[in-house]
């Protein structure tokens, strides 16, 4: 039970981490580095 409560959030952040990842070039190119 533990552990599935753990993978919740450990799977949520990953989502999260996809879609910043998949935004990141668009965010990049307009920024000037």
């Amino acid at each position: 039970m533990t552990a599935t409560r753990a993978a919740v959030p450990t799977n949520a952040i990953h989502m999260l981490g996809t879609e910043f990842h998949r935004l990141t070039p668009s965010a990049t190119r307009l920024t000037p580095s």
